[in-house]
């Protein structure tokens, strides 16, 4: 959750953000993935926890929706397909779907907006 923010502000350019500060926040989201991913394939699981729906499904699955509709593009759910597949079941829940809607992953990301850097001017002589 701490990386979405920096990921959902340059996504959508609610806020100034850094690109350093986006890139560390989509690597460890991607990390985070990869983690979740191992977690289901290890288990041979179709829900975080359980055999269904959960809250941990819920509150992981909303602002991951977001993610994959906009900066995890399909080379990257090619990495984590049990993640992907999950996911994908997530959203075809008629609960999910009459709150949601329907949704679409995005095949290419949308390119972040960064802040701007200030460009330092050096001081000018006085003329005496």
């Amino acid at each position: 959750m701490p990386n979405f923010l920096p990921i959902f502000f340059a996504t959508y350019g609610y806020a100034p953000t850094e690109e350093k500060a986006f890139n560390n926040a989509l690597r460890d989201t991607k990390d985070a993935l990869m983690n979740i991913n191992n977690h289901l394939k290890n288990g041979n699981k179709t829900h975080l926890v359980s055999n269904r729906l959960t809250v941990a499904d819920i509150f992981l699955a909303v602002p991951l929706i977001i993610l994959f509709q906009s900066s995890l593009d399909g080379g990257f759910r090619k990495a984590v397909p049990q993640v992907t597949s999950w996911l994908e079941n997530f959203i075809k829940h008629p609960e999910v779907i009459s709150r949601i809607g329907n949704v679409k992953f995005c095949a290419k990301a949308i390119k972040p907006i960064f802040a701007e850097k200030k460009k330092e001017e050096a001081p000018k002589p006085v003329a005496v």
